[in-house]
C-alpha cells in the first residue's frame, strides 16, 4: 500500500516524508510503471508543494501526470494537475481541466481540493500576490 501525502506539520516532518516517498518511488521504478509509481510522485509532489518547493512540485507532479494518462488513473491525474495548477502562475487552466475530470469521475474529495486551490488562487489575485509562486496545493 503506498502512503497517502497526509498534511504534516513542521519541516522535519516534510522532510521525512519526503525521504520516505522518494525511497518508495525508487523501490517502485525498478518495477514496471504502474499505478503505485504514479501515486508516489503524485505524494512526492504534494510533500514539495507543502514544503513551498513548487518547481519541485511541478516536475513530480508532471511525471506522475504522464505516467496516470498511460495508466487511465484519473484520481491520480487530478491530483496531479491540482498540485501543477496550484503551483504555477496562471495554472487555472490545469486546475478547471482537474475539476472537470474530478466531476466527470464522482471524487468528491478531488472536487473540494480543486476548488480550495481555485479560492486561494483568486484571493491571491486580488491580493496582487499572483506574481509569487504558489505553493498551497495540500
Amino acid at each position: 500500500m503506498i502512503p497517502s501525502a497526509a498534511p504534516s506539520t513542521g519541516a522535519g516532518a516534510l522532510l521525512e516524508r519526503n525521504a520516505e516517498l522518494s525511497m518508495l518511488a525508487e523501490s517502485l521504478e525498478a518495477l514496471p510503471p504502474g499505478r503505485e509509481l504514479a501515486m508516489a510522485y503524485a505524494n512526492l509532489a504534494s510533500t514539495h508543494s507543502s514544503a513551498g518547493r513548487g518547481e519541485e512540485a511541478v516536475r513530480w507532479a508532471g511525471r506522475a501526470l504522464e505516467l496516470a494518462e498511460r495508466q487511465d488513473a484519473t484520481e491520480i491525474v487530478v491530483d496531479a494537475l491540482t498540485t501543477i495548477g496550484a503551483c504555477q502562475f496562471e495554472g487555472e487552466e490545469k486546475l478547471e481541466r482537474s475539476l472537470d475530470l474530478a466531476r466527470r469521475a464522482g471524487l468528491v474529495e478531488q472536487v473540494g481540493r480543486t476548488y480550495l486551490v481555485l479560492l486561494g488562487t483568486a484571493v491571491a489575485a486580488r491580493l496582487g500576490l499572483a506574481g509569487q509562486e504558489q505553493t498551497s496545493a495540500g
